[in-house]
């Protein structure tokens, strides 16, 4: 077994280096990555090229998103996309259209941003410092293309897979202010559709927390089977009067 988990690693090592096409590396890179987070339930869908797990009614991904310009045998540079969706808070959403923004478009989506992003709001305490250039990964040159996708796999346990983490347990006070501020919405719909509407009013606009807390309170039903009642708008709502909602009251760290 040990001599076949060689051979493997060898194979895609050869297969990284094979090409300068930028699909090509991409998606070997993929695979090389794969095989390391494979413990970890991940698998590569090159089709999409996109890691992803399942676990129970969520998909957890990490989209290798190509860049612009690139160039076959001038440069390839990839960033990263991590999104969540949930099968459980879709089948809500298509349940309750009236406390819901996501009628019709992404309705399994719960968040999503650049790794690059994350990186900075969790490791330096603030978004600016996070870019979408922090999270890019450049394969051009062929020599440093394991040790950079090394690097970016650490990157991915260090700071990818906890914030999956805080995403399931959707505890506000674990969540990244840029998460929070990016998709208070969903945080807050998916919380009420768990029946914690408790929870769900540090993650929404105050106004449109105490309609929730309101709703909640005089909501017998399940979890996952809120009724309608709230405001047409939905769970958080037209808080801004003209259909967008305003930013979490939960401010990004200066």
């Amino acid at each position: 077994m040990p001599i076949k988990r060689e051979r493997t690693a060898a194979e895609l090592e050869f297969r990284l280096g094979q090409s300068d096409q930028p699909a090509a590396v991409i998606g070997a890179a993929g695979d090389w990555l794969a095989a390391r987070l494979a413990e970890d339930g991940f698998r590569w869908i090159m089709s999409r090229q996109t890691l992803e797990r399942r676990i129970g009614t969520r998909k957890e991904q990490i989209h290798l998103q190509s860049a612009k310009g690139n160039l076959t045998g001038h440069s390839v540079r990839f960033s990263a996309q991590l999104t969540v969706r949930d099968t459980a808070l879709k089948a809500w959403r298509q349940a309750n259209p009236g406390l819901t923004l996501h009628r019709d478009v992404d309705q399994d989506l719960l968040c999503r941003h650049p790794l690059g992003n994350l990186v900075g709001s969790v490791e330096e305490g603030s978004v600016e410092k996070g870019t979408v250039e922090e999270g890019t990964v450049d394969l051009t040159d062929h020599r440093h293309r394991s040790a950079r996708l090394a690097a970016f796999l650490a990157q991915i346990r260090q700071t990818a897979l906890p914030w999956f983490a805080s995403t399931a347990r959707v505890q506000v006070a674990d969540l990244p202010d840029l998460t929070i501020g990016l998709h208070a919405v969903e945080l807050a719909e998916l919380l009420v559709s768990r029946g914690d509407q408790d929870q769900a009013q540090p993650a929404a606009p105050s106004e449109v927390a105490r309609q929730t807390a309101a709703q909640g309170s005089a909501t017998t039903a399940a979890p996952g089977s809120l009724g309608d009642g709230l405001p047409d708008g939905g769970v958080a709502g037209q808080a801004a009067g003209d259909g967008r909602v305003e930013p979490s009251a939960r401010r990004v760290r200066r």
